[in-house]
């Protein structure tokens, strides 16, 4: 991930994971680029799921968060 000015410039991302994890990283991965920091910090998995737009189950909610999470975690670093 590449920030400058306090913004996502890109972010690319290798998955080795289900489905819904997969698809998540990859949805979000386009959908970051071009987002404040602040804003990408208040993010929760309600967005995640909205933006997935299909219905998760309880059992597969940590699969569709583990992108946005991770995201997060190192931005965090930065």
């Amino acid at each position: 991930m590449e920030v400058e000015n306090g913004k996502i410039s890109d972010i690319k991302h290798e998955t080795d994971g289900c489905a819904i994890c997969t698809a998540g990283v990859s949805i979000i991965s386009d959908d970051l680029k071009g987002k404040k920091i602040e804003d990408v910090e208040q993010l929760d998995r309600d967005w995640m799921v909205d933006t997935l737009g299909i219905d998760i189950s309880p059992m597969r909610m940590k699969c569709a968060v583990l992108g946005l999470k991770t995201v997060q975690k190192a931005l965090e670093k930065k």
